[in-house]
């Protein structure tokens, strides 16, 4: 299956897509499940070269005759790719099933866009309840997570970091993360093959 480019799309139609109840909501679905069954990937891989995504084990074909967002591609043994539930955004998940990489495709006509990235094994960030109606006041702690599972943590805190704290927070975390699982922790291609804390 290949994927429409809506954009070309006869001007009527575009209309009829407009002016009808949930028309651009059914179209972004269509181009979701397009997308998924397809075997093209988008062009646009937010500033990681292709070598990189070849090092894992995809491969680029020629960009789709008369759509620019769009190329043929090959996944890795075993990778494949997934909706989810929401429209725009699809993920690629490897063989054991954990996401690789991040697929965001808009298919409606009138700002239709693509990319994809990979996503990381680490990351840092702060953390703060869902529930709160002013992030400003919530109580807060950084955290790095290891495929969304936490694996170190800070205290509580009654703010959040500023620009100079959080940076050196960063720093701390990410000499935290080499001495634990070396170098290759900051790999996108190696880093899913280091063994996981226990």
């Amino acid at each position: 299956m290949t994927i429409r480019n809506t954009t070309t799309t006869d001007p009527l139609a575009k209309l009829t897509v407009a002016m009808g109840k949930g028309g651009i909501e059914n179209q972004e679905a269509r181009g979701q499940a397009e997308l998924v069954r397809s075997t093209q990937l988008p062009v646009d891989t937010r500033r990681t070269a292709d070598a990189v995504f070849e090092a894992l084990g995809f491969t680029f074909g020629p960009m789709t005759e008369g759509d620019p967002l769009f190329r043929e591609a090959t996944l890795p043994d075993g990778w494949r790719k997934e909706a989810t539930a929401h429209s725009m955004h699809s993920n690629i998940v490897d063989e054991q099933g954990r996401k690789r990489v991040d697929i965001f495709y808009k298919a409606a006509f009138y700002d239709r866009r693509a990319n994809m990235r990979l996503v990381s094994r680490f990351s840092i960030d702060e953390d703060a309840p869902e529930d709160i109606k002013d992030w400003r006041k919530a109580r807060n702690r950084w955290e790095i997570t290891d495929a969304g599972t936490v694996i170190e943590h800070g205290p509580w805190r009654a703010k959040r970091l500023d620009y100079d704290e959080y940076t050196a927070l960063r720093e701390t975390c990410e000499a935290w993360l080499l001495a634990v699982f070396g170098p290759d922790w900051d790999d996108i291609t190696k880093q899913w093959e280091l063994p996981r804390l226990d």
